[in-house]
């Protein structure tokens, strides 16, 4: 139920007013006794209140939304009543529900190098290139004849930061003598996450409230799919799970799973997926048959959205690209991009003779689909080419035509956002035996795109973009598939023949220009 609640000072004008009535005559000022009192009823009043405001919100596992962010109503508290009392399964260990805690990235491996003989003991540690994270060697190892030796590896704290993919070059925080600085991971560290939000655990438990194990309902998959663990009860990970009975015949689930990641890091692997297919067959009903699957992401199809803007002055650009085409790279370092003089913008050139360090947006598709932003320091002529140096390195060199644009303020977080909405995107329904019961999105729609963009917000929480132009003049949210042309139109995935998983989409580049 709700309930109304008076503030201290409302509280204590009623009481005034009660006790006006009741001693006529009386003086009820702030220095007098009855006013005293007065103040004093109100304070334990207001106390009680908000006690019996929480008690009410407690009495309901539900969720709200305050401010435009949907929350728990409960407090944190109270939801892990909740979660215990209706025996919510946890990643703690068979019998103990409640919230899933968080949990160590493991499983990693690395070459440690040094001279033979050195001896690097367990638990050594090493931090990965932001120094945030802290990895350990679970088990010793001694450097052979061969000078490198490989060990393995875990993330020292538990969550999701702990992810690291495979290439990432890890340094020794106290290395032995003999021992090389650094270590690059030959197998990613996974299964790391942080401790359940009380959003999602709210979340999970409505879903179990609403659709109690009936003994292999499409709600009951889900369920299982999204509670996997390996064999020592640890939990795999798994973040969303996508049934379609029948999808393989009369008595059949085909279900796709998905953990926490972008594009196909999305793909919980084959040895995730296998242990998903062993936990789920111990709980079906015999009589079912289910197969667990990979999200599949056609090669082809990924795309490139190029989100044209009008921007706020906090997202405005550092200079104007009146081409909106941008410029081909003559060639490219890690620390130096060259472009042909005749061919640099004037605008661009104005910026960097000004002394502005005006930003660049330039595209590293293979690592990431977001533009990285560099700053010009300098420029200086070479032949034909002008050579424009970077304030920071590229994680790798820009090949020879890439395409670079103009950077500002609002490129990163309206990538991120484009990014963010795409990964978002279930498998498709095209097959028609998605339940409706479990609903997702699994088309990217250009008006979807453009409240993303719309909604994108820096760091202080402030929105970076005006509008958006009309898609219909030729700007606005245009998608490209694969090496095709940008257009104005939905992107709808499609269907497989079992046994491949329905298509999800995965963006390929992001492309941010100012409208002109």
């Amino acid at each position: 139920m709700a309930t109304t609640v008076y503030t201290e000072p409302e509280l204590y004008r009623l009481i005034i007013a009660y006790l006006s009535g009741l001693y006529p005559g009386k003086r009820t000022g702030p220095l007098s006794f009855l006013g005293d009192q007065a103040r004093a009823v109100a304070q334990v009043v207001s106390l009680i209140q908000v006690k019996i405001q929480q008690a009410d919100k407690d009495a309901v596992p539900v969720t709200e939304i305050i401010d435009g962010v949907l929350k728990s109503r409960c407090s944190r508290e109270a939801l892990d009543n909740w979660a215990f009392l209706f025996a919510l399964p946890s990643n703690k260990g068979a019998s103990i529900y409640g919230r899933n805690g968080a949990q160590v990235a493991y499983g990693g491996a690395g070459l440690a190098v040094g001279t033979a003989g050195t001896i690097v003991p367990t638990g050594a540690l090493l931090t990965d290139p932001s120094g945030l994270v802290q990895v350990e060697l679970t088990a010793g190892v001694t450097i052979p004849v061969g000078g490198s030796i490989s060990c393995s590896l875990q993330a020292s704290s538990p969550g999701y930061a702990g992810n690291l993919p495979v290439g990432t070059v890890l340094t020794w925080v106290s290395p032995p003598a003999g021992l090389a600085a650094t270590l690059t991971l030959t197998t990613a560290l996974q299964n790391g996450y942080d401790e359940e939000s009380d959003l999602l655990l709210i979340q999970r438990l409505i879903r179990t409230l609403q659709a109690r194990p009936m003994g292999g309902t499409v709600a009951d998959y889900r369920v299982w799919g999204e509670s996997v663990t390996d064999s020592d009860g640890r939990s795999l990970g798994i973040d969303r799970a996508y049934p379609f009975p029948k999808r393989n015949g009369i008595g059949s689930v085909d279900m796709v799973l998905t953990i926490a990641g972008s594009g196909q890091g999305r793909d919980p692997g084959a040895t995730r997926t296998a242990a998903a297919q062993v936990f789920v067959n111990a709980r079906k009903p015999d009589a079912d048959t289910i197969r667990i699957l990979r999200p599949y992401f056609p090669s082809g199809q990924a795309l490139k959205v190029k989100a044209k803007i009008v921007p706020r002055p906090r997202g405005a650009f550092d200079w104007l690209d009146i081409s909106g085409v941008g410029v081909a790279l003559t060639a490219g370092t890690t620390t130096s991009v060259s472009v042909l003089t005749v061919g640099l913008p004037t605008a661009l050139a104005l910026a960097i003779a000004s002394g502005s360090q005006p930003r660049l947006q330039i595209p590293l598709t293979t690592l990431s689909p977001l533009p990285y932003q560099r700053r010009v320091t300098n420029s200086a002529i070479n032949g034909a080419n002008t050579v424009l140096t970077l304030d920071s390195a590229l994680p790798a060199a820009p090949g020879v035509g890439t395409v670079i644009y103009a950077g500002g303020s609002a490129v990163d977080s309206v990538g991120l956002a484009v990014l963010s909405m795409i990964d978002s995107i279930g498998p498709s329904r095209a097959s028609g035996y998605a339940p409706a019961s479990d609903q997702w999105k699994s088309l990217v729609t250009i008006g979807d795109l453009a409240d993303a963009v719309l909604g994108a917000k820096d760091a202080n929480g402030e929105l970076l973009v005006a509008y958006s132009p009309s898609v219909g003049s030729g700007v606005g949210i245009t998608i490209a598939i694969g090496a095709g042309a940008f257009t104005a139109a939905d992107f709808v995935t499609y269907d497989n023949a079992p046994p491949n998983g329905p298509q999800f989409p995965e963006l390929a580049q992001v492309i941010v220009l100012e409208a002109v």
